[in-house]
């Protein structure tokens, strides 16, 4: 699953998410599938001090914003397809979208227990002299149009992907990866947290 969190700066604490998007892909035959995107608002936490600007935070309107659910329901409902062996997740830049889930384990277990694929680790190996390696200068390389309303959730985990199955297939050739192993030591990072004690974890997660 390929997941992508847009945040915003809180006044005096720690990011918070205000929107979520998912790509499921499934690999079949010779091909890679979309099985599902879903897209979800996330209300901040009661008395959490946002920055906005005309009325909307990280372009979003503040309303719907309001009416939204909040991360832990948001986070559960995207968890519970996640049942079986075979996952992973993917982001650009896992590190930074791993702490959400981190921080909402005891809603998400499953979510937080997934393993990594970090697309900035497989550039990195596939185009090992570039300047940048920021999901913008990677839509340049590849000559990707830049999506409306690029930095929505839904608009970035479609570009992400775009760039993840680029990736995948040039990293194919020159042999820096052959299988789903060797693609791990190259670009492979740990689960946000452990499962929880008593917890099950639940499989591990297809590509932000």
């Amino acid at each position: 699953m390929v997941i992508n969190f847009e945040g915003v700066a809180c006044v005096g604490g720690v990011p918070e998410p205000v929107e979520v998007a998912a790509l499921w892909l499934r690999w079949a035959g010779r091909s890679w599938y979309e099985v599902g995107s879903p897209t979800a608002l996330i209300r901040p936490p009661e008395g959490t001090e946002i920055r906005s600007v005309d009325g909307r935070i990280a372009g979003i309107p503040r309303a719907p914003l309001d009416k939204a659910r909040p991360a832990p329901e948001v986070l559960g409902e995207l968890e519970r397809p996640m049942a079986g062996p075979g996952f992973r997740l993917v982001a650009h830049g896992a590190g930074a979208e791993s702490l959400v889930p981190r921080r909402q384990r005891k809603h998400c277990p499953a979510l937080a227990a997934m393993p990594w694929i970090d697309t900035v680790g497989m550039a990195r190996a596939v185009l090992p002299r570039r300047e940048s390696y920021r999901l913008e200068a990677l839509r340049e390389h590849y000559q990707i149009g830049s999506p409306a309303e690029r930095h929505r959730a839904g608009p970035g985990v479609r570009l992400a992907t775009e760039i993840f199955l680029r990736l995948l297939a040039d990293g194919g050739a020159p042999g820096c990866w052959r299988d789903l192993a060797s693609l791990e030591q190259v670009a492979g990072r740990a689960p946000s947290c452990p499962p929880l004690a008593g917890g099950q974890r639940a499989g591990e997660v297809a590509v932000r």
